[in-house]
C-alpha cells in the first residue's frame, strides 16, 4: 500500500476516533457548570469506567464461565450484579458523580475481593485491587490512594490469616501456601505504593499547572472583559465627543456668521462715516454753488448786474469749486482704499523676485511721498532670499507698514529708525518690522488690524491700511501675522509667510 494511503487511513481513524470521543464526552459527561480541575478529573473518571465496561467483558464472560463450570452461582450473581452496576456508572446522566465515584471504587474493591476469595492468587483479583488504589488516588488524589492502599492492606492481611488457619480453600490453587501469599502481596503492595506515589506526584504537578493555566485564563477573560468594558466606555466618550464637537462646529459656524455680519455691519458703517462728510460738504458747496448761480442769472436778467456783484460770484464760485473739487478728491482716495480691502488679487500672477532689491525699490518712493518727515532704514536680509509669490501685495504691505510708523509712530521733530530683519526657515519666510515710535497702548495693540480703527479720526485717516495689510498676509499669502508694543518702545510688526505663493504657514511649522 503506498505510504500516503497509509497516511490517510491513519488520519481518518484519528479522525473518527475523536469524533466518537467528543460524542460519548458530550453524551455522557456534559459540560455545563463544571470547569477546570473538576471537569478533568470527572472526564478522567468516565473514561477509565468506559474502558472498563468495554475491556471488562472480557474478563467478566471468562470469570463466568469459570465460576459455572464449578457451580458458584452466587459468585455469577455477584459479577453479574456488579458488572451492569459498572455499567450504569459508566453511562448513567441522573446518579451524581460523587455517588458515581464511590460506587465506582466500591465495585473494584468488591470484585476484587470477591474473585480473591472465590478463585484465588491465580485470579485477576490483584488487577481490581490494583484499580482500586490507582483510581482512588487519580480521581480523588493523594490521600485517597493511601487509604486504599491501606484498605487493600488490611485486607489482604484477613484473607492470609484465613489461608493461614485453613478457613479457606482454593480449589485452583491447592499448593497456595500463607508464605506464598505473604510474599506476592509485599511485592504487590510495593508495586502499588510505586505507582500511587509517582501518580500522585504527576498529577499534583499537572494539577498546579492546570491551576495556573485556568487562573491564567480567568485573568485573561477578566482583563477582556476590563478591556470590552473600557472600550466601550471610549466609544461613549468618543461619541459624545463628536457630539461635542457638532455642536462647537455649529457654535463656531454660527459665531463665525455673527462676527461676519458684526464685520460687515461696523466696515459699512465705517465707510458711511468716512465718505459722508466729505460727501455732505459736496453737497452743501454745490447747493450754495446753486444758489449763487441763480442770483447772479437773476441779476444779470433784471439788469442789476454791477462789476462788484461779478467779481463777487466769480469768487464765490471758485471757492466752492475748491471746496468741491477737494472733498471729490478724498471721496475717490477713500474709494481707492477701499477697494483694496477686497483684495482681489485674481489677475496678479505670482512670479519669483529678490526682496531685498524690492523692498529697497519701494523704499526710494516711498521717501518722496513723505519728504516732510525724515527717517532712517535698516534692512537686515541677505541678497539671496528670494520669494515666488505677490510683489503688489508686497508694495501694499511695505507701504502701510512704512506710512504707519511716519504717520503715528514718529513725531514731527523725530527723526524716526526702522528695521527690517527678514531671514528664512523652513520655507518659511521670517519677517520682522519694527519702528522706535511712541508705541500703543494695548487696546490699540488689540484693535491695530480692525478696519477703520485709527487714533487720528478726522485728520484724513480711514483706518484702513493695517487691516488691509492684516487681510494681504492671512488671506492672499496664508500667512500669519502679530502686533507688539507698548507706549514709548516703539512697534513691532512679526509676518510669517510661505516662500511659495500656493503653501500655506502652519502652526506646527512656526512653533
Amino acid at each position: 500500500m503506498p505510504e500516503n494511503s497509509v497516511e490517510t487511513l491513519q488520519d481518518r481513524i484519528l479522525t473518527a476516533t475523536s469524533n466518537i470521543i467528543t460524542y460519548l464526552f458530550d453524551r455522557f459527561c456534559p459540560t455545563s457548570r463544571k470547569e477546570g480541575i473538576a471537569l478533568w478529573r470527572e472526564r478522567i473518571f468516565f473514561t477509565i469506567f468506559l474502558s472498563t465496561t468495554v475491556f471488562g467483558t472480557v474478563s467478566y464472560l471468562s470469570s463466568m464461565r469459570i465460576v459455572l463450570a464449578a457451580g458458584m452461582n452466587w459468585i455469577a450473581v455477584f459479577f453479574t450484579f456488579f458488572y451492569f452496576l459498572l455499567m450504569a456508572i459508566t453511562f448513567s446522566r441522573s446518579i451524581p458523580y460523587p455517588v458515581k465515584v464511590k460506587l465506582g471504587l466500591l465495585s473494584y474493591y468488591s470484585i476484587g475481593m470477591i474473585v480473591m476469595i472465590s478463585i484465588g492468587p491465580v485470579s485477576c483479583g490483584h488487577v481490581w485491587l490494583f484499580s482500586f488504589a490507582v483510581v482512588s488516588c487519580l480521581i480523588n488524589g493523594f490521600k485517597s490512594g493511601i487509604i486504599a492502599i491501606m484498605i487493600n492492606y488490611i485486607s489482604l492481611y484477613f484473607i492470609g490469616t484465613l489461608l493461614h488457619h485453613s478457613m479457606i480453600v482454593w480449589d485452583f490453587s491447592p499448593l497456595f501456601t500463607y508464605h506464598h501469599w505473604t510474599a506476592s502481596n509485599l511485592n504487590f503492595l510495593f508495586l502499588v505504593i510505586v505507582v500511587v506515589i509517582s501518580l500522585s506526584t504527576i498529577l499534583d504537578n499537572f494539577t498546579r499547572l492546570l491551576t495556573k493555566e485556568i487562573e491564567t485564563s480567568k485573568q485573561l477573560l477578566r482583563l477582556n472583559k476590563e478591556f470590552e468594558i473600557e472600550n466601550a466606555e471610549r466609544r461613549k466618550t468618543e461619541i459624545a465627543l463628536k457630539n461635542s464637537l457638532d455642536v462647537l462646529s455649529r457654535a463656531k459656524a454660527h459665531l463665525v456668521q455673527s462676527e461676519k455680519m458684526a464685520a460687515l455691519g461696523e466696515l459699512v458703517s465705517g465707510v458711511t462715516h468716512e465718505l459722508n462728510t466729505p460727501i455732505g460738504v459736496g453737497v452743501t458747496a454745490s447747493s450754495f454753488l446753486e444758489q449763487k448761480t441763480r442770483e447772479f442769472g437773476h441779476l444779470k436778467a433784471t439788469g442789476n448786474l454791477s462789476e462788484k456783484e461779478i467779481e463777487r460770484y466769480v469768487k464765490t464760485a471758485v471757492d466752492a469749486s475748491s471746496l468741491i473739487y477737494q472733498n471729490m478728491n478724498h471721496v475717490a482716495g477713500l474709494i481707492k482704499t477701499f477697494d483694496q480691502l477686497a483684495i482681489d488679487h485674481a489677475n496678479e500672477e505670482p512670479r519669483v523676485f529678490f526682496l531685498k532689491d524690492y523692498i529697497e525699490e519701494l523704499l526710494v518712493s516711498l521717501r518722496i511721498q513723505t519728504k516732510k518727515r525724515q527717517f532712517n532704514v535698516e534692512i537686515n536680509c541677505s541678497e539671496g532670499i528670494k520669494l515666488h509669490s505677490y510683489p503688489g501685495a508686497f508694495s501694499q504691505i511695505i507701504s502701510h507698514l512704512v506710512l504707519n510708523s511716519v504717520t503715528h509712530g514718529f513725531a514731527h521733530d523725530h527723526t524716526g529708525n526702522i528695521v527690517f530683519d527678514i531671514i528664512t526657515e523652513n520655507k518659511i519666510l521670517k519677517f520682522r518690522y519694527a519702528d522706535d515710535g511712541k508705541g500703543m497702548s494695548e487696546l490699540a495693540v488689540k484693535r491695530i488690524f480692525d478696519p477703520f480703527y485709527t487714533t487720528k479720526r478726522g485728520k484724513g485717516r480711514p483706518g484702513l491700511g493695517m487691516n488691509i495689510v492684516y487681510n494681504l498676509v492671512t488671506q492672499l499669502m496664508k500667512g500669519e501675522i502679530e502686533c507688539k508694543s507698548m507706549p514709548g518702545n516703539g512697534l513691532e510688526i512679526f509676518i510669517q509667510v510661505p516662500l511659495e505663493a500656493d503653501e500655506t504657514v502652519s502652526r506646527k511649522q512656526t512653533a
